[in-house]
């Protein structure tokens, strides 16, 4: 009967870790995203300064449209809103996950053990801005 639950709760590790992975791999993936998202709207902004009026090429879904930039700029602006979202919602799932994978490994014991500090948050630019005020 030991043998089932080390079994158990081993499976359950290693469930935890893959999920960790997989998570860590759609950060980087997203981030890579974000990264051509504030390239793409970088180079926007130095086009369309001097021609308003233009037109851009977008490729969503695997389809070019030619679409005003300025909706262009809107869509790629609610894209990076999207994924900044989506990045803090994996961030904090991994911290989660690795807490539990923490207790797994324990033996199931709660408390303070070397994970110690890793749910910290950082500080906001509200926050950020009222220490600079003092």
């Amino acid at each position: 009967m030991t043998s089932l639950t080390f079994l158990q709760k081993q499976a359950e590790v290693e469930r935890l870790a893959e999920d960790i992975l997989i998570e860590k791999q759609l950060v980087i993936d997203l981030d890579r995203r974000r990264n051509d998202n504030r390239m793409a709207l970088r180079s926007i902004q130095k086009t369309s300064s001097s021609q308003p009026d233009k037109k851009t090429y977008f490729f969503a879904g695997g389809l070019f449209m030619k679409l005003p930039t300025s909706s262009v700029s809107t869509l790629l602006t609610e894209d990076q809103t999207n994924i900044d979202g989506e990045i803090g919602r994996l961030r904090e799932s991994m911290k989660e996950k690795a807490s539990q994978l923490d207790v797994l490994e324990r033996g199931g014991e709660r408390g303070e053990g070397r994970m110690k500090g890793f749910g910290l948050k950082g500080m906001g630019k509200d926050e950020l801005r009222n220490i600079a005020r003092r």
